[in-house]
């Protein structure tokens, strides 16, 4: 059975080609204790409570981490990634069903994929 954790893995490297490093950056935080005022205890205590963790490097394309906001978003609105993934599999079928119907939208899908693969090569595309 899968994870939660794992899930999300997949999603971040599957669905939104993104990679995942060790970081260069430590992060500190404080130990959760709920029971202890900071403001009473000495500064010796103190600093034992800070915890410091490495980081996560994680570098996405832009239109990938504007998805994951909309993942995110839905997720929170709707409380279930099934229904982001069962809505974007619905509208990919509409494109598709439009692509096949119409023979003008096929050709500007075909020169669209055509360009995005030019770019992901590093090719420069003439913006005017």
């Amino acid at each position: 059975m899968t994870s939660n954790r794992e899930h999300g893995l997949r999603i971040l490297k599957d669905t939104l080609d993104a990679h995942i490093g060790h970081g260069a950056r430590k992060i500190h935080r404080m130990r959760s204790i709920e029971s202890v005022s900071y403001n009473s205890m000495p500064p010796y205590l103190i600093d034992s409570q800070v915890i410091t963790e490495s980081s996560t490097d994680i570098y996405m394309s832009k239109q990938a981490f504007e998805r994951l906001l909309d993942i995110l978003g839905h997720y929170r609105t709707n409380g279930n990634f099934e229904y982001y993934e069962k809505d974007r599999y619905e509208r990919l079928e509409f494109e598709s069903e439009l692509r096949e119907k119409y023979p003008g939208v096929k050709r500007a899908f075909e020169n669209y994929q055509t360009m995005l693969a030019m770019v992901k090569e590093g090719k420069h595309i003439d913006h005017g």
